[in-house]
């Protein structure tokens, strides 16, 4: 009796650890499909949801100021004329594959100007741009591979944010633009900023915060919202998590504080005139589009994932072309 019961707790023993074992490879094998499983909408939810994602698009975009819908992107924003005291301004993050094109562009209107690049390393860095040593390496590739001369490109490393990235570029402005074209130091310095639509609000704003003198244009390389979900295999949930993020992230820099950056009033310029879904206007429609979003499509669970190093890189993080 002794001897059969040993044998049963063996087996029992045995049986315990073939079933944490197939758990461990089920776990290891599960689809990338079955472990992103994202929050989706459908029929007359995703159309409403839809409406109220192009509405706050366009809004951190600053489309309504300086896109004409009948024209092409490039013609429809408003640009300076080429006078020789331009910058273009790019600060690193992971959509900088596809910036590349949109400076290749503007280096075709203003050869003369050079191309500010700002980026250190974080956690959302490319394995690519921490065996370069930074994001601004991997972007200075990515615009090598588009033609563009070296000699054009300026690199800014061991930045921190975007604060630090604004900062070095407003030194070069200072020590080296002003010193190398005396002769239009009566001309103000005009800086087109280059990044995904839904960036551009808080980079323009922190710019003009440290200096308001400069003449400031926004360039981005996503031109409607689909564009920029095609950057996250075109799901919505994604589109909709970062750019209710982004809302959040304008409110937190603009109040006074240790992470205090710009003032409100710049970041949430035009905010009075902002058209939200259903014929709503103002502030407050731009905050219950931001609520209604973050709601629909599980803001908190995304955000747990996108903290979550593996999830990140697995399902949210943007997808280069092949």
């Amino acid at each position: 009796a002794i001897v059969m019961m040993k044998s049963r707790r063996r087996w029992t023993l045995l049986g315990g650890l073939l079933i944490v074992g197939w758990i461990v490879v089920l776990y290891r094998w599960t689809p990338s499909e079955r472990m992103c499983s994202l929050p989706q909408l459908s029929g007359p939810e995703k159309t409403q949801a839809l409406g109220r994602m192009e509405a706050l698009f366009r809004w951190l975009s600053e489309e309504e100021s300086y896109r004409d819908k009948q024209k092409g992107a490039m013609e429809g924003r408003r640009l300076p004329d080429a006078k020789g005291r331009e910058i273009i301004f790019i600060t690193g993050n992971f959509y900088d594959y596809w910036k590349a094109g949109t400076v290749a562009s503007l280096h075709q209107r203003y050869p003369a100007a050079p191309i500010v690049v700002g980026g250190g390393l974080g956690r959302a860095s490319s394995k690519r741009s921490w065996e370069l040593g930074g994001e601004g390496f991997e972007m200075r590739d990515f615009l090598l591979q588009q033609g563009l001369p070296a000699e054009s490109i300026v690199l800014i490393t061991g930045t921190k944010n975007t604060g630090d990235n604004v900062h070095m570029m407003l030194q070069y402005i200072k020590v080296v633009l002003k010193r190398d074209t005396k002769d239009l130091n009566n001309v103000p310095v005009s800086v087109i900023i280059v990044d995904e639509g839904h960036l551009l609000r808080r980079i323009r704003a922190t710019v003009e915060e440290a200096d308001p003198s400069l003449d400031l244009y926004t360039m981005p390389s996503s031109h409607s919202l689909l564009d920029f979900a095609r950057r996250h295999n075109g799901d919505l949930s994604i589109a909709s998590y970062y750019l209710v993020g982004e809302l959040k992230r304008l409110q937190q820099y603009s109040v006074p504080g240790s992470q205090f950056v710009y003032a409100h009033a710049l970041a949430h310029r035009g905010a009075e005139q902002y058209e939200g879904s259903g014929g709503a206007k103002g502030p407050e429609a731009l905050k219950a589009d931001a609520d209604h979003l973050a709601q629909a499509y599980s803001w908190d669970l995304l955000h747990k994932m996108v903290s979550h190093q593996a999830t990140f890189f697995k399902c949210i993080a943007p997808v280069l072309p092949r």
